[in-house]
Formats: structure tokens, sequence, C-alpha cells
């Protein structure tokens, strides 16, 4: 925050005063952010890794990512990753593109025989 010009003892004042009047929703935001990098395609382990990075706690990340749970879901936006990306680089490239975005070596795998 110093490098805005706001000293680290504000900031976590405003951010208590922004808690405390209800401002701050950090479920909210995790589900936007999870259903931002679910449309971009990331697998569910990827997104729950990024939710962390964003400095979000366990309690508001985990009902986001039950509700996101289910394999069939990951499968499903790894075939639409496949799918928008045409044959550019052929099965490599789909499968790094896959791998790139978190998906698990069998989902690849199930994705890629179906091509």
């Amino acid at each position: 925050m110093t490098r805005r010009g706001i000293a680290p003892g504000t900031a976590r004042w405003i951010l208590a005063e922004c808690r405390l009047r209800g401002l701050l929703d950090d479920r909210a935001c995790a589900r936007l952010w999870a259903e931002h990098w679910a449309r971009a395609g990331y697998a569910g382990a990827a997104i729950r890794l990024k939710l962390a990075a964003k400095g979000l706690e366990g309690s508001a990340i985990a009902p986001i990512m039950e509700s996101m749970a289910r394999a069939s879901d990951d499968e499903a936006r790894a075939r639409l990753v496949a799918a928008q990306r045409g044959s550019r680089g052929g099965r490599a490239g789909v499968s790094r593109r896959l791998a790139a975005r978190g998906y698990e070596p069998d989902v690849i795998e199930r994705v890629l025989n179906e091509s």
C-alpha cells in the first residue's frame, strides 16, 4: 500500500471499517472471480489456486469450489477450450493449453481421445 501513498496501518483501518459496514464480501468476490476463470476455461483446481493467490480465505473459497466440484464440469470446460482453439498445434497444442489451465492428465487424455 505504501506504493500508493497509503500507510499500512491506515489501509488496515480502512479495510476493517469497510468490513464492519458490510462493504466487503469475500464470498461474492470469490464467486465472481471463479465464474470469470471458469468461463475462461480453467480447471477447478487452478481456480482454487488463483483464488488463494488473491488472498481470499478458505471459508470464502470452499463453498464456491463445492459448487464447482463435479468432475463433469471440468471435462465440459476442457472440451470447450479444445474446441475454441481449433486444431492449432494439433494434439500437442491442445494438450499444452489444457495443462496450462490446470487440467489433470486423465481429463486431457479423455478430451484428446474424443477429438
